[in-house]
């Protein structure tokens, strides 16, 4: 019941905020920002993925990824972010960057832990809207297709 009304809270706020990341709702995207310097393993990961999944209403949803930052994320945290169990209703993502490190790491992810949803990265945020504009959530069904 506890998690049933932080799930209520989150949705209603459109808002949550971590130590490496907030989360919030910018129709029609959701939209994870992740903060300079985090470290993401596991339990980062997941928390931000919940949250995420939370803020769109449970329901399929569009992710820009900001990772505009110096960031370092572990193996376990990028096979977790690309398994369906823990974001069965994110249907594409469109990653930001603006550095060669954070780009490497978003290339190898995609190249090696497939993730179930569509999957590019931008150095523009414009032009990430436009290729997520591109999906009906409710209608992308999940496969590993990236476009």
């Amino acid at each position: 019941m506890q998690i049933l009304f932080a799930t209520l809270y989150i949705f209603l706020m459109k808002r949550v905020e971590f130590s490496h990341a907030i989360v919030t709702y910018e129709p029609p995207f959701v939209v994870l920002t992740i903060k300079e310097g985090a470290q993401l393993d596991i339990a980062e990961m997941r928390e931000a993925m919940k949250a995420c999944e939370a803020v769109a209403g449970n329901r399929p949803y569009l992710l820009i990824s900001d990772a505009r930052v110096h960031l370092s994320i572990t193996p376990e945290a990028r096979k977790l972010a690309a398994d369906i169990k823990e974001s069965p209703n994110l249907r594409a993502n469109a990653v930001l960057v603006n550095n060669l490190a954070v780009r490497i790491t978003a290339n190898f992810f995609v190249k090696f832990n497939q993730p179930h949803f569509k999957y590019r990265v931008f150095n523009d945020k414009r032009k990430a809207e436009e290729w997520l504009l591109k999906f009906d959530p409710a209608k992308t069904p999940v496969q590993h297709l990236r476009q």
